[in-house]
């Protein structure tokens, strides 16, 4: 309650007082006591939003494996299932035809990359659509002053032309692309370059994502987690990683991060 947590934030000053202690080292006391007494032992006041693109807010599945049939048939290669080349998609795409062809090299690998974005460059934009109740639900956390990054394995130029397209682009502080790290997702390089462009604490962040690639890039980077379920990750490989919470619409993030 209110009540308890000023008396709490009182006996925080009487001791500080008592000690002497410098002022640093009282705000960072006073902030943690500020989290427990209102966020509890899971829950915390989440500023930081850190948001996965493909599957998550823009609905892509139909074009990326489009792109993917295309590259894969100009370069004579066998067909892999649809649920094979569904399951990479999270990852960068020259590691994800590596997972999908696993004895070519990187030559192969970026002649088949090369094709896929001549492709997919052709009709993203006009296939591109978004998830239901995008727009309203980042127009509610903006109001609420959360800040918010896009972290897509795409580059970085095209994450922002996506996001211009479906009119969401100024919602975000900043992008984060897979070009801008050395270990891209699932590792958790790509979370805290945009931790540190926020200027985000790990208690007040969270990843929201919908692919095992997300949840495990935010469990690497030590932050809480968001799994959206309705997009393209199977459920058998996301529990795994055990996510702090699952969402089955977009605009369920409203009850999780306030």
């Amino acid at each position: 309650s209110n009540i308890s947590f000023f008396l709490n934030a009182n006996l925080i000053f009487s001791y500080h007082t008592k000690l002497n202690y410098n002022d640093n080292a009282y705000f960072q006391c006073f902030y943690t006591f500020y989290l427990l007494s209102f966020c509890g032992d899971k829950k915390y006041m989440y500023k930081y939003l850190l948001i996965d693109f493909d599957g998550t807010m823009g609905e892509t599945q139909g074009t990326i494996l489009e792109a993917f049939h295309t590259a894969i048939k100009e370069e004579g290669l066998q067909m892999p299932d649809d649920s094979d080349i569904k399951a990479t998609i999270g990852l960068p795409l020259n590691p994800s035809f590596k997972k999908l062809f696993p004895g070519i090299n990187d030559s192969k690998a970026d002649e088949l990359v090369s094709l896929y974005q001549k492709f997919y460059l052709q009709k993203c934009f006009s296939t591109l659509k978004p998830m239901p109740g995008l727009v309203e639900t980042l127009e509610i956390l903006k109001k609420e002053g959360k800040k918010m990054a896009v972290v897509s394995s795409r580059m970085t130029y095209l994450i922002v032309q996506l996001c211009d397209t479906l009119h969401i682009k100024d919602y975000f502080d900043c992008f984060i692309g897979q070009e801008l790290v050395k270990k891209p997702k699932p590792f958790k390089d790509m979370a805290e370059l945009a931790m540190t462009v926020l200027g985000a604490y790990k208690r007040e962040t969270i990843m929201i994502g919908d692919t095992h690639f997300d949840i495990a890039m935010g469990n690497n980077c030590g932050i809480d987690t968001c799994w959206a379920s309705y997009g393209y990750g199977k459920k058998e490989t996301v529990e795994v990683d055990d996510p702090t919470y699952t969402i089955e619409r977009f605009s369920d993030l409203t009850k999780i991060v306030k």
